[in-house]
């Protein structure tokens, strides 16, 4: 844990509900980006990984107009 917010005595008691919120709020936050980078780094080693079995699978190559080019 940590200290998210110092509150004075005698507090506010809807800053202090208000507090607890914001701190819930930054509580989740921290926890989707911790998740979201697990899922990034796990979605790279599989990206490198098809990348080394099939060599520029993930260069996206495009005609003069911006139009992705697929070719068989």
């Amino acid at each position: 844990g940590g200290v998210y917010r110092f509150l004075t005595k005698p507090w506010n008691d809807e800053d202090l509900k208000i507090t607890i919120r914001l701190a819930l709020e930054h509580l989740r936050l921290q926890r989707e980006n911790r998740r979201m980078a697990r899922e990034l780094e796990r979605k790279d080693s599989i990206l490198r990984a098809l990348e080394s079995e099939y060599p520029g699978i993930s260069e996206v190559r495009r005609d003069e107009n911006g139009a992705v080019i697929i070719q068989e």
